[in-house]
Order: C-alpha cells, then structure tokens, then sequence
C-alpha cells in the first residue's frame, strides 16, 4: 500500500512536491549549512560521495600510533593584542580577560538541526508535529525515528553486509530529550505519541462482555466437574486388575470432553486486535507483564526519565539488565523472578522520554554504563522551534493525518516471517567504510572507555536510521522489495554526527564539562576561607562540596585553572624524604576584580 495516498491530503501538485524544494526548507527555520561533514549527499557511487572521507582513513590506518594532542595555551598568549603591551600590562586587565575565557569556554554549544539530514517525507511529518507542539526540529525527529524503528522491528531486521547473514541488527532505537522546562519537550513526545494512542484505540484488545463472563464461569464448573469425575474413575480402575487406565474409553472421552471445554474458554477469552504498546508507569514487574504478553515492541514513554536513569548507578541490577536486554532486541534469554518464568526472549522495548539538565547532572555520574549507552538519540538544548508559518493548517493537518496513516498500517501490518532488509552495493559500501571508521576512532580511545563504547555503538545506530530513512523514501509497506539506497545512509550519517555531539554534550564528555566544572571550584575557593592563602587538594575535600569530592578530579580541575594563569602552583619538598605537598594559591588580583 502507498502511504503517501493513504491520507486525505489536499494539496495541489506543487504543494505535494513542496517537500522537496530548497524554499521550503528555507521556511522551517532549519539552516542550510551545506552537506554533510561524513557525505556529499546526492553522488551516485559511494567512491565518489565518500571520496574526501577514504583519504582520510588511507592517511589514518587503524594501526597508527595515536598522535599527542596539542593544547593550545591558556595563558598569556591567548590574550587580546591590546593587553600584550608589557610596558602597560595590568595585572588586573588580564585576571579579567582569563575569567572571561574560561567563562566563555564553558558554554556548552550543541550543533543546529540541518536539513540535510532527514529525507523529504520525514522532514515535512517532523515539521508538522514540531508546528503542532511549538517545538524544534530536533525534538520531533526523535520521536519519529524511535517510534517508527519500534514498529519496524516487529516485521524487519537490517543485514548489512549481503554476504554476512549472520550480522543483524535490530533497528528498534531508544531516545531522549534534554532541556529546560516550557521548551516544548513534552508537548512533542503526546503530539508524536497520539497517533499511535489513536491507532491503539481504533484496534484495541476485545475484552469479554459481562455474558462471556458468565459463560466462562460455567465451563470451568463443568470442566470442574468432568475432572472429578475422571478421579474416580481411575480410582474405580486401579481396583480391577490388568486394565490399562490410559488407554480406557471412558477416561479417553472424558479428557476430550474437559479438552473441548478448555478450547471454549479460551476461545471466548482470546484478545484480538492490537495491545497496548504504550507504557508509562514503569516497573519491573509491570514491564516483564507487558512484553511476556505480546510480540509487539513496548514504547515506554516518560515525561521524565529520572527514575529510569537511575538504574544506570546499579551494578548489575535485574531490572537493568532486563530494560538493556528490551532496549537491544537481542535476548537469547527468558527472565525469571521468582517462580515465574516471563518471555522476553528476543522481544523488544524503545524508551523515549525528556529530562532537564540538572536532573541529568545530579543523577548520572558514571557515563560508561550500558543503559545510558543505548540511548542513541539525543537533542540537547535544541531550542530553534520550527516557525508557525513554515505550513498553513491545511498542511499541517495533512501530514499528521498522513503520521496517524502511517502508524496505523505499521501497527496493524500481517506477516508471516521476518524480513531482512538489505542496503544497494553503493550503500553497502558506504556502510562499510563508516564502520571501518568508527573501528579506528575506538582505537584511537581505547584509553578512554566512555567514549570508545560511544563509538562503538555508532554503526548499528546508522544501520537503524538508514532503514526508517529507507521507509520514509519509498512510502510503501511491500517490506520484501524495501532496499536501503545510498542517500539513505548519507543523511545517517550526517544525524549520526549530529547525535554523537548532543550525547557529549548532554552527558559531559566534552571539553567544554571540564572548563564548566573549574568554573564552579573556582567560584567556590574565591567565596571561601581558602580565597587568601595556600592550601591543598586534601583541604578542598574536606570541604565536602558536592562534587568536588575525588581527589584526582580537584587535581585535574586546579590544574586547568593554573593553565588560565587564575591559580598558582608550587611544591614543597617533605623533610622526610617523601613526596612533595603541591599547594595552591588563588591569584590575588581575582579578589579585587
């Protein structure tokens, strides 16, 4: 079936094609900053689109050493023309001129949403659901593609590599929105949500009338009834001699009769129609419930997913491991609690929910956990909404009731088998090169286990959006003839990129976190008693500021300040022949600036 007729849209040829016009896209409020920094999308072989990308990686074999990175100098160097006159430096100038650097490297700057990255069809459904929630961009691509990739693991797989078969990946995908409150975040995830709430209710699970009721009851008194009797009848059996009791008439019969009962029950019990994938109020219990029920994948949406990300500070916590097991797709496993056995072997759970960026910091201090890691989609601080006048509200209910068409044919979509979706040979290529890629980045990090785990979950991320990229071109629900093209994984992976940076930048692995968090001590130290003499690192613990309470990280954060020339060091040796005591000092002028 054709989506792109499956709603009552009423545009004229030219608004139809508006999806793929450069006007357009100038009217949404999304900049055009050229292509992607991976890609040049629109080339028609991947050695020609990832041309600048090959003689990179030719440049940068995976078996390289990994150069030092230089760091610019923080200090005099850095300053203004004005301020490098030695005759008339003022020491007060420059205490000024480093704490505006430091304050202005500190600023967390997340990458604007580009066109580029969305096919035409998903552009113009995310521009409606972010017109209708008076939100970004951003906001609304996230929902689309976790939604959609959760219905689209029920009926397909992505194989990457046509001679690899044994390498799949499960395109469901997880994602969250962080920002601060009256952003429009929780306004985009029910705007993208209801269609799939009005699908569900459209198709909902039958419930038995209160006549099914009373005609289950009796059943199960006749059945009660007929394995009674089947009792006493063997009893009445075993007092004779040479009779075989399975194989009696009577006790055949009866265990038909209680059989045929059985089958009735069951019959006027059965659900039909679509359950409901949407799950809010999150608990383990709850969740095993939910997916042991169904095959369909669970949504699980949360306003706010604080309580979720809690899990990630829990070492080897059963609900956890159960949410990553749902979160990858891949369970080779049912989980028992307790006495009960619930099947969630290979089924499949998306979380989309919002935070804001206080709570993210006060709950998250450990990056490196698997939880926190399949949260592949992230907007952070995205706040360029989408402008009310990029469509008329003809438009935009057009393409919402085209979303809600959408939904409603995945949900209610029969098949017998899975099917695996394979990208062109251009693709493919592509694909493999950008795995090649991310191999080589996790070797260059390999001492630093956050973001080489970042990085190795890339390429099954892009695989993922490829496919729901696939989707949105073709429009079409013939899953067997779907093919993921080349400009599918090129606009991957320009939203790969875009996502990684957001991650960084959400979860503090940027550069920016470090000159953030010396910030703050320094402000600290400047308000305390420490502010006029020398002390050491031990002397700041003991302060026991929230924190600031490891003592390799105060070290680390002093250390950035002494390279803002804000701090002075110096060592002292001990007496006795043992390690030096380092001790800092505040530059003084910061106390008079």
């Amino acid at each position: 079936m054709d989506l792109s007729r499956a709603a009552d849209i009423n545009f004229n040829h030219e608004g139809i094609k508006m999806a793929k016009s450069k006007n357009f896209r100038r009217t949404i409020n999304v900049p055009s900053h050229g292509k992607s920094k991976f890609v040049q999308k629109g080339s028609t072989t991947a050695n020609v689109s990832t041309k600048a990308k090959t003689q990179s990686l030719k440049q940068t074999p995976a078996n390289t050493v990994k150069e030092a990175k230089e760091t610019p100098s923080k200090g005099f160097s850095a300053l203004k023309p004005d301020l490098r006159n030695d005759a008339d430096l003022n020491s007060k100038d420059i205490c000024k001129h480093q704490v505006k650097k430091l304050k202005d490297a500190s600023k967390v700057t997340s990458p604007r949403f580009q066109e580029s990255m969305l096919p035409d069809l998903l552009l113009k459904v995310a521009t409606a659901i972010a017109i209708r929630s008076n939100s970004s961009m951003a906001y609304a691509a996230i929902c689309i593609y976790v939604i959609i990739s959760n219905l689209l693991s029920r009926i397909v797989y992505v194989q990457p590599f046509k001679n690899n078969s044994e390498f799949s990946i499960s395109p469901n995908m997880s994602g969250l929105i962080v920002d601060n409150p009256s952003t429009g975040k929780s306004g985009t995830l029910y705007t993208a949500l209801s269609a799939v709430t009005a699908a569900i209710r459209k198709h909902s699970t039958r419930k038995p009338s209160d006549l099914d009721l009373l005609q289950i009851a009796e059943l199960r008194k006749i059945a009660k009834k007929k394995a009674n009797e089947i009792v006493k009848l063997i009893l009445e059996l075993r007092k004779e001699e040479d009779v075989d009791i399975e194989n009696n008439e009577d006790v055949i019969a009866l265990k038909n009769e209680i059989a045929r009962i059985q089958k009735s029950i069951e019959e006027l019990e059965q659900d039909e129609g679509i359950p409901d994938i949407l799950l809010n109020s999150l608990t383990k219990s709850a969740l095993q419930k939910a997916v042991s029920k169904t095959d369909y994948p669970i949504i699980i949406n949360k306003d706010e997913v604080g309580s979720i990300l809690k899990l990630s500070q829990e070492a080897g916590g059963l609900f956890k491991e159960l949410l990553i097991d749902l979160m990858d797709g891949n369970s080779q496993s049912n989980h028992i609690d307790g006495n009960q056995t619930y099947e969630t072997k290979s089924k499949k759970a998306s979380l989309l929910g919002c935070t804001q960026p206080d709570t993210l910091e006060k709950i998250v201090n450990f990056v490196n956990d698997g939880l926190i890691q399949r949260f592949s989609l992230i907007a952070f601080c995205e706040r360029n909404k989408v402008s009310q006048d990029a469509m008329n509200d003809a438009e935009v209910d057009g393409y919402m009731k085209l979303w809600g068409k959408i939904i409603d044919n995945l949900l209610t979509f029969t098949f017998k088998d899975w099917v695996a979706v394979l990208p062109t040979k251009d693709a493919q290529a592509l694909l493999k090169q950008l795995q090649t890629e991310y191999e080589y980045k996790m070797s260059q990090e390999s001492d630093n286990q956050v973001i080489e785990a970042l990085y190795g979950k890339r390429f099954p991320f892009i695989a993922s959006v490829s496919l729901v990229n696939a989707f949105f071109r073709t429009k079409k629900l013939n899953f067997s003839e779907l093919t993921i093209e080349l400009e599918d994984v090129e606009c991957a992976a320009e939203y790969v990129e875009f996502n990684e940076v957001h991650f960084k930048n959400a979860f503090g692995l940027n550069e920016t976190k470090r000159e953030a968090k010396a910030l703050e001590l320094l402000e600290r130290l400047i308000s305390s008693n420490l502010a006029s003499k020398s002390f050491t690192v031990s002397q700041v613990i003991k302060k026991e500021w929230r924190g600031f309470k490891g003592a390799a990280l105060v070290e680390s954060l002093l250390e950035i300040l002494n390279q803002y020339e804000l701090f002075k060091k110096r060592s002292s040796d001990s007496t006795l022949g043992g390690r030096p005591t380092v001790y800092w000092k505040i530059n003084q002028d910061l106390l008079e600036v």
